[in-house]
C-alpha cells in the first residue's frame, strides 16, 4: 500500500507542477504542499492537493494561425483575468508550421494583449480569440511561433438574471 501511495503522490506533484506556471497557485501553498506531501506520505495529504487544484483559474491555449474559444455555461460571462501572446517555453503548440522557429521565448505587448482579448470577450457568454500577428496587430517576435494563453473566469451574468419567485 505504501507503494502505491507514494506513486500516487509522485502523480499530484507532477500534476501540481504542470499547472503552477499557468495557472493562478500561490507559490507558498504550493510549497506547503508538497513539503506535506514529503513528510507525510499519507491519503490526507492527496486529499488537501485535489481540494487546491479545484480552485485553478480555467485558461485556453491557442496555437499561432488557429482560433480558440472560451466560453461560460448559460446566465454566467466571461471575466478575462490574463492574456498572454508569444512564447514562454519549448513544449506548447510544438508542431511549427514551415518557416517559423519554436527556439526563442518572446512575449509581445501584454497590455494590448490584454485589451484585444478583452475586446473580443469580456462579458460575453462566448467568444472566439485569433492567435495571429495580424489580430494582435504586433509582429515583435519576427518568426517566433507564437501562441494565445488566455486565463478567465467564468461570473454570473447580472444583467440576465432571472428571478424565480
Amino acid at each position: 500500500m505504501a507503494e502505491m501511495q507514494r506513486f500516487i503522490m509522485l502523480l499530484l506533484i507532477c500534476a501540481v507542477c504542470w499547472t503552477t506556471d499557468s495557472q493562478d497557485i500561490t507559490a507558498r501553498k504550493l510549497t506547503h504542499l508538497l513539503e506535506y506531501l514529503a513528510l507525510r506520505e499519507e491519503i490526507q495529504a492527496v486529499e488537501e492537493v485535489q481540494k487546491e487544484l479545484q480552485y485553478v483559474t480555467p485558461y485556453v491555449i491557442t496555437c499561432e494561425g488557429e482560433k480558440g474559444w472560451v466560453q461560460c455555461k448559460q446566465y454566467e460571462i466571461i471575466n478575462i483575468i490574463k492574456a498572454f501572446w508569444g512564447r514562454d517555453d519549448h513544449v506548447t503548440c510544438t508542431s511549427l508550421p514551415a518557416g517559423l522557429t519554436s527556439d526563442r521565448l518572446c512575449e509581445t505587448n501584454t497590455e494590448n494583449t490584454l485589451l484585444k482579448v478583452n475586446s473580443q470577450c469580456k462579458n460575453e457568454q462566448a467568444c472566439e480569440v485569433v492567435a495571429s500577428n495580424i489580430f494582435f496587430d504586433d509582429n515583435s517576435c519576427g518568426n517566433v511561433y507564437k501562441y494565445l494563453k488566455v486565463w478567465y473566469e467564468c461570473i454570473p451574468d447580472e444583467a440576465n438574471a432571472v428571478d424565480i419567485l
